[in-house]
């Protein structure tokens, strides 16, 4: 799941796995590392690798799904670059994110509640990969700071829960019944708090 948080993460300055210093690493034609002035990100859009000022090598762009071509927007004295990067479309961040809910209900209402049968499709999605599950993203706004934080679940009409959480800069609202049956409900909230936009549906 770390690499689709990858870009807010390396802004926030939050430390890899094993303690090492931020960076962007894992998307072929860039390379975000801490140079001697601060963060930098590298974008390589030559045909062939080529070394960052740290030494570590930086892949051509080819066009896989990690790559990224930006463009380049003049504005003044300023630069600004403009590029689009995939979200949660992997089935293991996706599995992750249920992962995480089921150990939040668990906190919050309790593991037995999680041996119930109605709960075996989401424990084998999780831990089998069997079936396609969706849950809702929102985008949060990220002047509020990089931070993790989960509120209690709610309870559909039928007693199914969902759980709302957030992971850095986004939000995610999980929907725990076996049938999916409360997404319906949640996306017709979403359009009525935020409108059309400023929110989708993972896997699309």
């Amino acid at each position: 799941m770390a690499d689709d948080f990858d870009f807010v993460s390396f802004q926030a300055g939050i430390p890899r796995k094993k303690g090492r210093s931020p960076g962007i690493t894992n998307r072929g034609n860039v390379y975000g590392f801490i140079g001697v002035n601060g963060p930098e990100i590298l974008f390589n859009l030559d045909p062939s690798p080529i070394v960052a000022p740290d030494g570590q090598p930086v892949a051509a762009y080819r066009g896989y799904d990690r790559n990224i071509r930006p463009s380049f927007k003049k504005e003044g004295q300023y630069t600004q670059i403009l590029f689009q990067v995939s979200f949660g479309q992997v089935k293991k961040f996706q599995r992750g994110i249920y992962k995480i809910a089921l150990s939040a209900l668990a906190y919050f209402v309790g593991v037995n509640e999680l041996y119930k049968r109605k709960y075996d499709k989401l424990r084998q999605y999780v831990c089998e990969g069997k079936g396609t599950r969706h849950f809702m993203v929102l985008a949060e706004d990220d002047s509020n700071g990089y931070f993790h934080t989960f509120a209690p679940p709610f309870v559909s009409p039928t007693g199914d829960y969902a759980l709302e959480f957030r992971l850095a800069c986004v939000r995610f609202i999980v929907d725990l019944s076996e049938s999916e049956s409360y997404l319906p409900a949640i996306a017709a909230t979403a359009k009525q708090e935020v409108g059309e936009n400023g929110w989708t549906i993972v896997p699309s």
